[in-house]
């Protein structure tokens, strides 16, 4: 048994069961053009935090958005 559960302090289970990890977050529908991304309890802390978003919604739309006129400009 885990002696997490004999030990006095909070074990932290609704963080760990609550917890999705970040690449679980994003659904792409190729079908429709929508790129989805769940930020429900999601905390963003650091700018390394903002990056490791960045990272994956750019590896998840490489094979997707194949040239420049297919990009939407962010400003």
């Amino acid at each position: 048994m885990d002696a997490a559960l004999f030990a006095d302090q909070a074990m932290g289970l609704r963080e760990h069961l609550l917890a999705t990890p970040l690449a679980q977050r994003f659904e792409l529908d190729r079908e429709h053009y929508l790129l989805f991304i769940n930020f429900e309890g999601l905390a963003i802390d650091t700018t390394a935090d903002i990056a490791d978003v960045e990272r994956h919604v750019e590896r998840l739309l490489a094979s997707f958005v194949t040239g420049p006129a297919e990009r939407v400009p962010w400003w």
